[in-house]
């Protein structure tokens, strides 16, 4: 250990610190830590009393530090989520953290790196081990936690990759306080390695999608430029890889042309968030992915918040997770219709978004005239000659708008009428009477 002063009360001392092998002529010299203190005035007078470490990150060997400063800010993260009732999905690594990559399987330097996802019994498998451990001990207790992320953005076609990640899944879920655990990939669904038997203990499916850049979905500029059939396209390819485990869509965005960094520009000129409107109701699909926007900005410049309450209270009460919902299969006349949404026949309960095609956000901010559409939209029940309660919503407050009674057909078909459409309108289907 050595110890340098390089400061006083009124100047620099020594402007560059080095460290110099003198007398010799070959061999090296390994450091380990720096720290950094203050000399406090009021320390013994035989000897020196020193302040707190200075330096947040001394050691040099950061695999095999977890350091307490940084968990206590966590902890206050965590905290404050907690007492508003939010849920935080972690991501815990980095698949480029140096020291991981290469380190070998011998346990010895290996300067072409690749070492991240090590298998069982390699030395990076045994550290990731213990740092996971002192996670689920350290912040597994916090209700605000929502799962763990291993990586952000691995390879979608890596085994190494999703058998990493499913062993802290098992993990996790043996722990005191168990959590799902996932990882991510950059691209594509992966459905290979999702469904691969190694990836059984991963507790959800989570994918990154841009519109244009990093999407597979055709055409992308017409998704770019129609958000409500960019998530349905989306909602749709999930729905059908039948994973079998909830799905969600971590990064989701319309991005420009210039690529994936940057949010399509003309968005900005859509003030009032129809993007984000048409993007946010199309979850009503049968596809139940969950999405994770990432371009923030628009949202907070122009108060978009309003969207998601409104399709939360619309939404509010929906049981979605009682196994019996499939897609509501809507037969529509009008060419200027679409609609999604899903149903629980058993139940007797529905609930649809209703869109004029025509009204996109793009549509909006170019100035077209966007005309009105009206049509009709028939639904199978499984009830013949049934009367159910059809409850109307304004999709710009998730508030109620009218209610009507109507009766289903002899081949339990029930008929709804929608007239001069401008813009959407969601409903829900009941029993009467209930």
């Amino acid at each position: 250990m050595a110890r340098i002063l390089i400061v006083d009360d009124e100047r620099d001392i020594i402007d560059n610190l080095s460290l110099i092998l003198e007398n010799t002529t070959g061999g090296a010299a390994y450091v380990d830590e720096v720290a950094l203190y203050e000399v406090l005035r009021d320390g013994p007078p035989d000897g020196v009393r020193l302040g707190p470490q200075l330096l947040r990150s001394p050691r040099f060997n950061s695999h095999l530090t977890y350091d307490p400063r940084r968990g206590a800010g966590m902890d206050a993260i965590l905290s404050e989520a907690a007492e508003r009732g939010l849920y935080l999905k972690l991501v815990i690594s980095e698949k480029q953290e140096y020291l991981l990559n290469h380190l070998a399987p011998d346990g010895l330097p290996d300067r072409n790196g690749g070492h991240f996802m090590g298998a069982e019994g390699t030395p990076s498998r045994r550290l990731h081990t213990y740092y996971w451990r002192h996670l689920f001990a350290r912040f597994g207790a916090f209700r605000s936690v929502h799962s763990y992320e291993l990586v952000n953005e691995a390879d979608p076609g890596s085994a190494a990759h999703f058998d990493l990640a499913a062993a802290l899944a098992a993990r996790a879920a043996e722990d005191g306080n168990p959590h799902p655990a996932t990882t991510s990939t950059w691209a594509t669904l992966a459905e290979g390695q999702w469904k691969a038997s190694y990836s059984a203990p991963l507790g959800y499916v989570d994918f990154h999608a841009y519109a244009r850049g990093t999407g597979w979905i055709e055409p992308k500029p017409a998704l770019a430029d129609d958000s409500a059939r960019f998530f349905a396209a989306y909602d749709a390819a999930a729905l059908a890889a039948d994973f079998g485990k909830p799905v969600v869509w971590g990064e989701q965005g319309i991005d420009g042309v210039a690529g994936t960094d940057t949010q399509e520009p003309l968005l900005a000129l859509d003030r009032e968030g129809v993007w984000l409107h048409k993007l946010t109701w199309a979850r009503c699909g049968p596809g139940g992915v969950y999405p994770i926007y990432w371009y923030t900005d628009l949202i907070y410049a122009y108060s978009l918040h309003r969207i998601f309450g409104a399709w939360n209270r619309f939404m509010d009460g929906v049981p979605l997770a009682n196994g019996r919902y499939e897609d509501v299969a809507a037969r529509v006349s009008g060419e200027g219709l679409r609609v999604w949404g899903q149903k629980d026949t058993e139940a007797g309960k529905a609930h649809l978004w209703i869109d004029n095609r025509h009204h996109t956000w793009r549509s909006v901010v170019d100035g077209r005239a966007i005309p009105v559409v009206s049509g009709t939209v028939e639904i199978e029940m499984g009830r013949a000659h049934a009367t159910f309660l059809v409850t109307w919503y304004d999709t710009r407050t998730g508030e109620v708008t009218r209610t009507e009674d109507l009766q289903t057909d002899e081949g339990g078909v029930l008929v709804l009428v929608v007239s001069s459409l401008a813009t959407d309108v969601a409903l829900q289907i009941a029993p009467a009477g209930r």
